[in-house]
């Protein structure tokens, strides 16, 4: 999954420097949320909702970063527990 994620923030960052444009702006928003008790959550489930919900947003400014520093920008990140 996490490979699948990282390509995908490539493919979008590469795609904004390719056509001379720099970003902007980064919205690193997910929610996965598995519905069901705690006790009952399976490993593949815990790691699903991990990598779709705190591993994205990772990648996502890891990616992005160094552009902000070069262009002096900034970067704001907010995260709840409530969607």
């Amino acid at each position: 999954m996490e490979k699948l994620l990282a390509n995908q923030v490539a493919l979008i960052t590469g795609a904004s420097s390719g056509i001379g444009y720099g970003i902007d702006i980064v919205v690193a928003n997910a929610r996965l949320q598995k519905d069901g008790k705690f006790a009952d959550m399976t490993l593949d489930d815990w790691q699903l909702v991990l990598s779709t919900n705190l591993t994205g947003q990772f990648l996502t400014c890891q990616a992005t970063v160094e552009e902000f520093r070069r262009r002096r920008g900034r970067m704001s990140l907010g995260f709840s527990n409530n969607g």
